[in-house]
C-alpha cells in the first residue's frame, strides 16, 4: 500500500497544485480562526458570566429583600429605643438622667456658696480672736 494513497483517495484526480492550495487554504483558515476565537474568548467569556449572573439574579433578589425585613426590624427597635415614647425607652431616660444631674449641680452649687460664705464667717471669727484662743491644731 502505497503511503500517499489517502491523499490520491481524498483529492482524487485533482492535481498536486490545487491540493497544495485547499492545505495551504485551510492552514490558513485554522490560524486566522484560531486567532478570531482567541480575540473574541475574553468577551465570550463575559457574556456567558452575565447570563450566569441573570440566571443568579431572582435568588440574590430573594436574599436581599429577606435580609431587608430583617435590618428594618432592626431599625424599628432602634428607632423605639431613640426617641420619646411612654417613658420606657433609652432617650426618655437619658432625658430623665439630664433633669436629675441638673438638679444635683444646682443643689451642688448652693452649697458651694453657703460653704464659701461658712468659710468667710470662720475666717472673720479667727482674725478677731488672739492666737491663744484659737482651737489647737487649727493655727
Amino acid at each position: 500500500m502505497d503511503p500517499l494513497e489517502w491523499i490520491d483517495r481524498l483529492f482524487g484526480a485533482t492535481p498536486w497544485g490545487t491540493a497544495l492550495i485547499w492545505v495551504a487554504a485551510v492552514i490558513v483558515v485554522l490560524y486566522f480562526g484560531g486567532r478570531m476565537i482567541a480575540k473574541a474568548w475574553k468577551p465570550l467569556t463575559r457574556f456567558v458570566q452575565t447570563i450566569n449572573s441573570l440566571a443568579d439574579l431572582p435568588a440574590f433578589m430573594a436574599r436581599t429583600d429577606s435580609a431587608i425585613v430583617k435590618q428594618n426590624a432592626q431599625l424599628d427597635g432602634i428607632y423605639h429605643e431613640t426617641h420619646r415614647n411612654d417613658g420606657s425607652s433609652i432617650k426618655d431616660s437619658t432625658v430623665r438622667l439630664e433633669q436629675s444631674v441638673e438638679g444635683l449641680h444646682g443643689r451642688l452649687d448652693s452649697m458651694q456658696e453657703k460653704l464659701t460664705k461658712d468659710h468667710a464667717r470662720i475666717s472673720a471669727i479667727e482674725d478677731t480672736l488672739p492666737k491663744d484662743q484659737l482651737p489647737k491644731g487649727d493655727a
